[in-house]
């Protein structure tokens, strides 16, 4: 327990110091935080400028009814997410199962019956979605609950929340969206419209196709983006710092996370010393 809690203490305590580091180093296709690389030009076609020129039209993308007119009920797939009828809630959190929730389910019932989202194309549920979470519910408080869908229910989270609340709901309607890491202690989403997938903040109380909250992205790019970014700057806070305790642990961790050494392997490490 010891040596788990100095491990952490460490990693952290350095993390906290690289990620303050002026940054040498540019990554490829890094986006500007500032207007992403572009601007929205046609908000009703998902047109796209790029700051070079480049004119990309996205598309708003189909109505779900005419990918799967099979599906008729609302609440399709919002009924996937019931263990039981009448029994419990699972919550999108992985938290144990709570009782019932019946608040909690009519609200769920109530933004899938806000509007017809069966015959709408993505971009409309994309923007239904953002208006639920992002725009006009207090913002980001940074008051973190157990509850879930704390942000549906009482407008009060911290960017985990809302991030995780948007992607339930975007999938509730039929869209592909996940949560992502892109910067230190931060989550925002990777949603999907016609094929191209996006970055969107939820936590942002501006537009859903601002610039600077929405843009659109490369997937495999954009989710390892901020891991990358991690990885160089380790690689050079250890370029400068060869053999550190820091370093050894480091490499160790990723060891294990890989597979290549055995738990048991990596207790002896700490055991024998090897990594103080």
């Amino acid at each position: 327990m010891k040596k788990q809690f100095l491990n952490k203490c460490v990693i952290a305590i350095i993390t906290a110091i690289i990620l303050t580091m002026p940054s040498t180093i540019v990554m490829a296709g890094q986006p500007n935080t500032g207007i992403n690389g572009g601007q929205f030009t046609d908000w009703n076609t998902l047109t796209w400028t790029a700051n070079d020129g480049t004119e990309t039209t996205f598309g708003r993308g189909p109505k779900f009814s005419d990918i799967h007119p099979d599906v008729t009920d609302p609440e399709y797939f919002l009924k996937g997410y019931y263990q039981q009828e009448g029994g419990y809630w699972d919550s999108p959190y992985h938290r144990e199962a709570s009782t019932y929730n019946e608040p909690l389910a009519n609200e769920l019932k109530a933004f899938v019956h806000s509007f017809d989202w069966l015959n709408s194309d993505e971009l409309t549920r994309a923007n239904m979605v953002h208006d639920r979470i992002s725009n006009g519910y207090h913002g980001n408080t940074y008051e973190h609950s157990a509850e879930a869908f704390t942000v549906l229910m009482t407008g009060k989270g911290i960017c985990g929340d809302f991030s995780e609340e948007f992607q339930y709901l975007a999938k509730f309607v039929g869209l592909e969206c996940e949560v992502y890491t892109p910067s230190y202690l931060h989550q925002a989403c990777l949603v999907k419209i016609n094929g191209q997938w996006f970055a969107t903040d939820p936590t942002s109380t501006l537009p859903f196709l601002s610039n600077a909250k929405t843009y659109p992205v490369d997937y495999e790019t954009e989710k390892n983006r901020y891991d990358k970014e991690l990885d160089a700057k380790w690689d050079a806070y250890f370029k400068e710092n060869p053999g550190s305790m820091t370093e050894k642990i480091f490499r160790a961790d990723q060891q294990l996370a890989s597979g290549e050494i055995t738990r048991e392997q990596y207790d002896a490490m700490w055991d024998s010393g090897e990594l103080y």
